[in-house]
């Protein structure tokens, strides 16, 4: 689907509030990463820096640092459990986030502690638009351009 121009897969589950998303793999660990709708008000993002491996995570908490031209931003996590991988691609060409944010932009893997109970609080499915329409009109008062 799509709204104001920026994508939103189906299959994934967005914490619309940090702009970021999640998608169980057939291996049953979480792939997370930002929105297309994060990735362009973020703005080139010039570095991801994941947190350790194995180190736990927290629902709505840091799973890494996002390096923008003039400032660091959190990159929050949709759902809690420990951060088993992060993408590695994302050293060399960070700018992936922005190119393919849902592709190989992803930015980390993680073994969710419930993902039953943190799916269940993520937006997915037809609520995705009136969530993101909000989430859009709410920066554009905010004065982003977005």
């Amino acid at each position: 689907m799509q709204v104001r121009g920026y994508d939103f897969p189906d299959a994934l589950h967005y914490l619309v509030e940090f702009d970021m998303w999640a998608r169980r793999d057939d291996d049953g660990l979480i792939r997370v990463g930002a929105t297309s709708l994060g990735a362009a008000l973020a703005g080139e993002i010039v570095a991801f820096m994941p947190k350790r491996i194995g180190e736990r995570i927290e629902r709505g908490r840091s799973f890494g640092a996002i390096e923008l031209f003039k400032t660091i931003i959190s990159a929050k996590s949709p759902v809690g459990g420990v951060l088993t991988e992060s993408n590695l691609f994302l050293e060399q060409a960070p700018m992936l986030v922005n190119r393919d944010p849902y592709g190989k932009g992803w930015m980390a893997r993680i073994r969710a502690d419930d993902w039953m109970r943190d799916s269940g609080l993520l937006v997915h499915g037809p609520a995705v638009a009136l969530a993101m329409e909000r989430a859009w009109q709410t920066y554009r008062d905010d004065g982003y351009d977005v």
